[in-house]
């Protein structure tokens, strides 16, 4: 006989929630577009913490490599100066370019490269709307900060709503410009934070050597014909056109502290694994049982 424990339902509801807590972003709830700019004409949007905001909002992150002339010592670190490494995460409010203690190397060198093209772009799109607009019919600064999207085909699929026809509207590089250029006196700052971390996902998957197993990575592997096993040159020109020199790259064969100190998986974890792995396949029956499609024995 299938014996129904009957806190099972419970964990199972749990089961299926912690993946959809995991899922996205929702940095899109600490921002808003300042009203007076919504207001004005041209209408933009110039992003400001919103009410669901915590600490002091830093807004612009003013890139600039100069500060550091070493670039194997130039890193990315968080608001509180801890340094960031690879990882399918998008960047937040407060994160600058830093100083390094010891030499980067591989795809953590790499990642600051990444966050030399990132950071201005977050700048130009969430923080420069009304220069853009005031440059008209110039685009100047939009393709000076938005070339290594270009460049790397990020963001090609066309606009679409996601969840069916009431659905947020997810804007193409095509697309996006206009957006931010023209707000219509609308709060448009989710579509455009969604196109820079979406897209900015799409150009760390061409750029470091190893899979983040983001979605957006299958996708660009599929639409560039690059393998996600390898570093893609595609950035490089855009890179040059914003900062005037070539980027320091890794050598050949050199990898990361971070790829270096990956261990394969333990006894332990592998024994975890098998448990939530039984544990679904327990839910699963569980569901059957409940629509009537197992029969009690």
């Amino acid at each position: 006989a299938m014996e129904m424990r009957p806190h099972l339902p419970l964990v199972c509801i749990a089961l299926a929630i912690l993946p959809l807590r995991a899922e996205g972003s929702a940095n899109g709830l600490l921002y808003q577009c300042k009203a007076a700019d919504l207001a004005a004409n041209p209408s933009t949007c110039t992003f400001e913490g919103s009410s669901s905001f915590v600490g002091t909002f830093q807004g612009q992150s003013n890139a600039d490599i100069a500060f550091e002339p070493d670039a194997r010592r130039r890193g990315v670190c968080d608001k509180s100066g801890k340094q960031l490494l690879p990882a399918p995460k998008p960047f937040e409010d407060g994160v600058k370019l830093c100083s390094s203690a010891s030499e980067l190397t591989g795809d953590d060198l790499i990642w600051s490269r990444y966050a030399e093209l990132i950071l201005p772009l977050r700048d130009a799109l969430m923080y420069r709307a009304k220069e853009m607009a005031a440059e008209l019919p110039s685009t100047s600064t939009w393709d000076k900060y938005t070339r290594a999207f270009k460049d790397c085909a990020v963001k090609t699929t066309p606009d679409y709503r996601k969840d069916g026809d009431k659905g947020p509207m997810v804007y193409s590089y095509d697309s996006i410009r206009g957006l931010v250029v023209d707000a219509g006196g609308v709060d448009t700052h989710n579509g455009i934070l969604q196109f820079i971390e979406e897209g900015s996902m799409e150009l760390a998957c061409l750029m470091v050597s190893y899979n983040l197993k983001e979605p957006e990575c299958s996708d660009m592997e599929e639409r560039s014909g690059v393998a996600m096993s390898t570093r893609s040159t595609c950035w490089h020109a855009a890179y040059k056109g914003l900062w005037g020199e070539d980027p320091v790259l890794p050598a050949e064969g050199e990898t990361s502290q971070q790829q270096q100190q990956q261990k394969p998986p333990s006894s332990s974890t592998s024994s975890l694994a098998r448990g939530w792995g039984l544990l679904a396949a327990s839910c699963a029956a569980a569901a059957l049982l409940a629509l009537g499609g197992v029969r009690r024995l």
